[in-house]
């Protein structure tokens, strides 16, 4: 499409990979990973906007739901799932913004690039001024997403 919203996730692994990690699991699990995709989902369909959804490369370690989901998310009508092996640097530069998990470094390409970046943060957990967020702006909550993607039209 000529226009499109690029999107880029974290995996979701399953619960018995970060406990043999010693990670905190909040953020990084399968519930919040399925709010992300869903909310982005409904706003853009909403604003008749196409998303292109690269996700990250499976392993045996991913949650065993989001492969499921992310072939169903194939499926959408304002939705083009892209091949995980192809450059993010390259969907980047092609769409009109970039809308990021935190912290994933896409954000910070599309910021590079000069496209309008974002991370989304459904569940609250992560706040606004973090340092990890590299003054790109934390979007917290359904209602500050589709106020984004709204200015985006405006713009």
């Amino acid at each position: 499409p000529k226009k499109f919203i690029a999107v880029f996730d974290s995996n979701p692994f399953k619960y018995d990979f970060y406990i043999t990690l010693g990670f905190n699991t909040e953020f990084y699990m399968f519930d919040v990973w399925e709010k992300f995709i869903d909310d982005v989902r409904k706003v853009l369909l909403k604003s008749e906007m196409t998303f292109l959804y690269k996700p990250k490369v499976i392993n045996k370690y991913c949650h065993e739901e989001y492969l499921k989901h992310v072939n169903d998310l194939a499926k959408e009508k304002n939705c083009i799932t892209i091949n995980s092996e192809i450059d993010a640097t390259q969907i980047i530069q092609k769409s009109s913004a970039c809308i990021s998990m935190p912290f994933t470094s896409t954000a910070l390409i599309a910021k590079l690039e000069g496209k309008p970046s974002v991370y989304y943060d459904p569940s609250g957990l992560i706040q606004k001024d973090d340092r990890s967020s590299h003054n790109i702006p934390v979007l917290v909550g359904i209602e500050e997403l589709e106020e984004w993607v709204s200015a985006l039209y405006e713009n």
